[in-house]
């Protein structure tokens, strides 16, 4: 099944800050001091995209993107 390009929801919350923290360890791995990880990274995420999806007054307008193939998410696009 060919990958697809839809707007993000909610519902693709959890995936979403999974990859973005998979990203982070990659750089992190790279370049310990560069790319630090805080303590509660997880939380932090979480917060700051569920605020992209849900919050009516942002300080700019984000528009998210996610790629799914095969019913899984593959990747973001901001």
């Amino acid at each position: 099944m060919p990958a697809i390009i839809r707007a993000a929801t909610i519902a693709d919350l959890p995936r979403m800050v999974d990859l973005l923290l998979e990203d982070a360890r990659q750089r992190h791995a790279l370049n310990p001091t560069l790319w630090a990880i805080a303590d509660d990274a997880h939380e932090r995420v979480e917060e700051a995209v569920r605020f992209a999806l849900e919050a009516d007054k942002q300080p700019f307008r984000q528009k998210w993107l996610v790629a799914e193939g095969d019913d899984a998410l593959a990747g973001l696009l901001l």
